[in-house]
């Protein structure tokens, strides 16, 4: 897709939600926020605008699903959208290693997702640009609940947050059912839903999603000031980089399956076809025994 048709359909996102009618959004600060929101993103190999797209679109599908169409209000559908497009803005370092290097005053201030307070940061100081406020014209209370609601989503996005909560997820995944008046299961199942969508080429094809697997390494690779993988390097050299980024991979699908992909077939079916090709990979084979989408 056309770089510029992204922005495109960003919009048609907020419009096919029908979040400009139920909140009353106006049109042109929604066109300038997405400008302000794509020029905020740095030209990364993987936590750049397309990324922050893919995750927006994701989480779009989500909420269109039945588990959570009929639960999720305008004013949450509005919260994960803005989250999503903005999760991963001015991202530029890896994993948080300056802020654990004491080179982000963020840092002094927070002990815990930092990058994830600074994407959040970064959010509102965008939302406050002058004619770039979506929000501006939302009651106070709507004002100060839907920013609440974007900084939890942007904050989930934090691995470590989700592993966190992953007992809890377990529970409910027990249970069945979510108990939709309660506030600590819904901002559970918000967090799951940006975490999923955050992680969504999991459930892409194959090539696609082994292709933003290559970039993830290779953009971690080129902020640390690791040595990139170069064409020139010898077969055995290559082959022993793609088996351990197979084997990582192999690991973490397994681990998230159970808690991403609980009522979702067609991300368990995505998931499940990946990690076969990854098994494969980690094994030493190019392509999986098994027949895979």
């Amino acid at each position: 897709v056309p770089e510029g048709d992204t922005l495109l359909c960003s919009i048609k996102l907020f419009q096919e939600a029908g979040l400009l009618a139920a909140l009353q959004l106006d049109y042109r600060a929604l066109c300038l926020w997405l400008l302000s929101v794509h020029k905020n993103y740095r030209p990364l190999l993987h936590h750049n605008w397309r990324h922050a797209f893919g995750v927006a679109h994701c989480a779009c599908r989500l909420a269109k699903s039945p588990e959570l169409s009929s639960h999720l209000s305008p004013l949450e559908q509005l919260a994960v959208l803005v989250a999503a497009l903005c999760h991963d803005l001015d991202h530029q370092d890896p994993d948080g290693f300056g802020q654990r290097a004491g080179l982000d005053p963020l840092a002094e201030l927070y002990s815990s997702s930092v990058t994830e307070r600074r994407h959040f940061s970064r959010c509102i100081m965008l939302l406050s640009l002058e004619g770039c406020d979506i929000l501006a014209r939302l009651p106070q209370a709507q004002y100060s609940a839907c920013i609440s609601l974007v900084e939890r989503c942007i904050l989930a996005t934090d691995l470590r947050r989700h592993f966190e909560s992953r007992p809890g997820l377990q529970r409910q995944a027990q249970t069945g059912r979510v108990d939709w008046s309660s506030k600590p299961q819904r901002d559970l199942l918000l967090g799951l839903v940006m975490t999923c969508s955050d992680l969504g080429t999991f459930a892409k094809p194959w090539p696609q999603h082994r292709r933003v697997a290559q970039l993830v390494t290779d953009q971690y690779r080129q902020l640390s000031g690791r040595a990139k993988v170069e064409s020139s390097e010898n077969a055995k050299d290559q082959s022993h980089d793609l088996s351990l980024l197979a084997e990582q991979h192999v690991a973490f699908i397994k681990s998230m399956l159970t808690s991403l992909c609980d009522n979702l077939e067609e991300l368990r079916s995505g998931c499940q076809a990946n990690l076969a090709e990854w098994a494969a990979l980690a094994a030493g084979n190019e392509q999986p025994q098994a027949d895979s989408k």
